[in-house]
């Protein structure tokens, strides 16, 4: 698991995740992303009350290149990747164990809103646009796409996750920087079926504000762009052409009504799904901007603040 400057968070994770059945028999490997809050005295302190704690700080690379560190360190056979921000059910490692030794490859669990944030006006908006933790589909035992696949609450063998380089750190710089969905594709091509583990539940504790979604589309965006150069056949299948084209012609008439305040007498919310585009248009955007001059596909740092 990554962490990055969520100490008071990542403390009840961990509490919830030691009082997970089976907990006492796994090792838990805890990445802490080069923070600078009092995270380290944190995973120290757990580390020395639990011995399967085992924490491993580096410098900050990103979500991707931090959860790549843990597999590194882990030596189990089988891998449960989950977030600093999700606190999982007791039975969660249980069913995820029993849908992987039934011989499935990859087992999804459910993650959903946690009951304190699950009221937000926010939270209710990201939900009923599909925003996030697209899950809602799935009935237990279903085959997952490749585009639902989130490191959030996902186990699979380590062997696997190995086999296809782990985790790709170009784009690791922001968490929705599509590290989740080419690592799955990846897997997907070859030949590793995933399932929908309803059972495997976690709620998401994550408080969102105005201004941390709107860097959140941006970094969406931005990372859409890098998954056209970096896996062109997956980002043809999550739409790039389309978005290539309305970032080339949308985004000046859409700041034209919003400089002018057309959004606003449309209401709210039309006025918050029109500035979220804008944001993930501008996302799009500037990531061609900066990649295409060279072509370079190397590890490119968001120029956004890490939310």
């Amino acid at each position: 698991m990554p962490t990055y400057n969520r100490c008071a968070l990542l403390a009840r994770a961990m509490q919830a995740i030691l009082d997970m059945r089976g907990a006492d028999h796994c090792e838990i490997v805890v990445v802490d992303d080069g923070s600078t809050d009092e995270t380290p005295a944190v995973l120290a302190d757990l580390a020395a009350r639990h011995p399967n704690v085992k924490p491993v700080r580096r410098e900050n690379g990103g979500t991707a290149a931090a959860r790549n560190t843990a597999i590194k360190h882990a030596t189990r056979d089988y891998l449960l990747c989950m977030d600093d921000d999700v606190i999982p059910d007791p039975g969660l490692l249980e069913a995820h164990g029993e849908r992987l030794l039934s011989g499935w490859d990859i087992s999804q669990g459910s993650v959903v809103w946690h009951e304190s944030v699950a009221d937000d006006p926010l939270a209710r908006f990201i939900e009923s646009r599909g925003m996030q933790f697209r899950l809602d589909n799935y009935a237990d035992g279903d085959v997952v796409s490749y585009k639902n696949v989130y490191t959030a609450n996902v186990a699979l063998s380590a062997a696997d996750a190995r086999a296809v380089g782990c985790l790709d750190s170009a784009f690791g710089w922001k968490r929705y920087g599509f590290e989740d969905t080419a690592f799955a594709w990846r897997l997907a091509r070859g030949g590793k079926r995933a399932v929908y583990t309803a059972a495997a539940r976690a709620r998401h504790l994550h408080p969102w504000t105005g201004e941390s979604l709107l860097r959140r589309e941006y970094s969406v965006g931005f990372g859409l762009a890098l998954a056209g150069k970096q896996y062109p056949e997956m980002a043809a299948d999550l739409g790039y052409d389309k978005v290539k084209r309305d970032a080339g012609w949308l985004l000046p008439p859409l700041a034209i009504a919003c400089a002018v305040g057309l959004p606003k007498l449309f209401g709210a919310d039309f006025r918050r799904r029109v500035a979220l585009k804008q944001s993930f248009l501008r996302g799009f955007r500037d990531a061609r901007k900066e990649l295409e001059p060279s072509g370079k596909t190397a590890c490119v740092k968001i120029p956004a603040p890490r939310s």
